[in-house]
């Protein structure tokens, strides 16, 4: 799907093709969010929030600590799918890295170990309860483009 620039870049008004008003429409339709870096961090709460790193699909920033919690209907297990993901590769993943924890923060329990590497690509995690929240972990050096969660 293309951005909103994109699809208005060097035009007047928007084109009246079938397709790029399909992709207006989606783009004006999804919501998207960008882990927050800076504290307070984000609440999300509408179901089907993409959450992107920052600067996806470019590389992130170094040296970064973001954070942000999803909470599910109160009724509703908890479940994130990463469409995408590129974070820096490194056997404990230690450096840059993904971690989810299954409650309001970043003291409640991990899901799974740290994220990091390419392979979370297409994975789907589930939490306990109706809340997750994620912490995303950057060192000073080399950098990826991120991931995309849905």
């Amino acid at each position: 799907m293309m951005s909103l620039p994109s699809l208005l870049a060097g035009q007047d008004r928007i084109s009246s093709t079938p397709q790029n008003l399909i992709e207006l429409i989606e783009f004006l339709a999804s919501e998207s969010v960008t882990i927050d870096c800076e504290a307070p961090f984000q609440v999300v709460t509408v179901n089907g929030t993409t959450i992107i790193s920052p600067n996806y699909p470019y590389d992130y920033e170094g040296n970064k600590d973001c954070q942000v919690t999803i909470r599910f209907a109160y009724n509703q297990v908890g479940a994130i799918m990463f469409e995408a993901f590129d974070v820096k590769r490194d056997t404990t993943c230690s450096f840059d890295y993904l971690a989810v924890h299954d409650g309001n923060d970043t003291d409640s329990p991990m899901i799974g170990p740290k994220l990091c590497g390419t392979s979370p690509a297409g994975t789907t995690l589930k939490s306990t309860g109706n809340v997750m929240t994620l912490h995303f972990h950057t060192d000073r050096t080399v950098t990826r483009s991120g991931f995309k969660i849905d």
